[in-house]
């Protein structure tokens, strides 16, 4: 597999995962809304609380992968041949 081939295929999974976690996340907000804004300060949507650490780690997880589009993109860019049209 070329170099080029190899970051496609990166890319085509980096976007797969990003696009997962961005339903769960519209999932988990979806769930937090559903709860009455007043009790959201305690249980699982605390701020220690399980629903609310999961929500962070996914945003985390989300920026991660952002950021690892962002260079794999760039670096199908850079191993274009020259004379290859966008």
């Amino acid at each position: 597999m070329t170099s080029l081939t190899a970051h496609f295929a990166l890319l085509k999974e980096l976007e797969q995962e990003y696009q997962q976690i961005e339903t769960a996340i519209a999932d988990l907000m979806d769930e937090m809304e559903r709860i009455p804004p007043e009790q959201r300060a305690a249980g699982e949507w605390g701020p220690s609380g399980t629903r609310t650490k999961r929500f962070i780690e996914m945003s985390e997880r989300q920026n991660e992968i952002a950021a690892e589009i962002k260079l794999v993109s760039a670096a199908i860019e850079s191993a274009k041949p020259a004379n290859s049209v966008n």
